[in-house]
């Protein structure tokens, strides 16, 4: 039987979050180096012309969450498997550093007018801050749309923790494509870097190769015997 190794697990994933930060924090300080930096065209901006004064981030923000806590919960609830989570640790654990790195070697403009103001990035010229402060998103991060790719990763361990997930397609589908709606009108994300999320998202989370990974990590193997014999000699000590 397979068991998860929980201390390297937590490990692996407060690592990810912690470098997937401040990555991303040195991508919207090259976002000031760079300035002034127009938003490049995009087919989607008469769509985002309808919503010139909404901040629609907190919105995209808690449909995020909620499809996390709800993918979590049925995992928790329906499942508790170790393949369906070390696949989905894993391939959080590749993507998030590879992407923001990919992003970080090339300054591509915002698709939010003046994102540097507006999120309040700092513009001293003590650089610290990228180690320990956290932005609802950088600025000019366009190669991963976080929110959209976390909904499709979180989606994939959720369908993974029932036995019949067809409804819950349908549900996941609603919420990615509100998702879309909300990122293309607050100007979260070029069109070509949602479209791009989504591919690679759905790809690492049905490619086998992040299940392996995952299972070598994460995982160590114990015989049926084994594990049987030392639930008795516990119930024998106990008695």
């Amino acid at each position: 039987m397979l068991y998860v190794r929980w201390g390297r697990l937590l490990t692996c994933v407060f690592l990810t979050i912690y470098v997937f930060s401040v990555i991303s924090n040195l991508i919207s300080y090259r976002q000031i180096q760079h300035e002034p930096l127009e938003p490049l065209p995009d087919i989607s901006a008469p769509a985002r012309d309808l919503w010139p004064n909404l901040d629609l981030v907190m919105g995209l923000d808690l449909i995020a969450a909620s499809a996390a806590f709800f993918s979590l919960l049925l995992w928790v609830t329906c499942s508790r498997q170790t393949l369906p989570l070390v696949r989905f640790v894993a391939a959080q654990m590749v993507l998030l550093p590879f992407v923001s790195c990919a992003q970080w070697t090339t300054v591509i403009p915002d698709a939010l007018p003046n994102c540097v103001d507006m999120l309040g990035i700092p513009r001293d010229k003590d650089v610290s801050w990228v180690f320990y402060h956290i932005f609802p998103r950088p600025c000019g991060d366009v190669y991963w749309a976080s929110d959209i790719g976390q909904m499709v990763l979180w989606a994939s361990l959720g369908l993974r923790s029932v036995r019949r997930p067809d409804i819950l397609v349908a549900f996941y589908v609603i919420l990615i494509i509100t998702g879309i709606g909300l990122a293309l009108g607050a100007r979260y994300q070029y069109t070509s870097g949602i479209l791009y999320t989504i591919l690679v998202a759905a790809g690492a989370a049905t490619h086998p190769l992040f299940e392996s990974i995952g299972v070598y990590v994460f995982t160590y193997r114990r015989s049926e015997r084994a594990s049987s014999e030392e639930t008795a000699h516990m119930i024998h000590l106990q008695i």
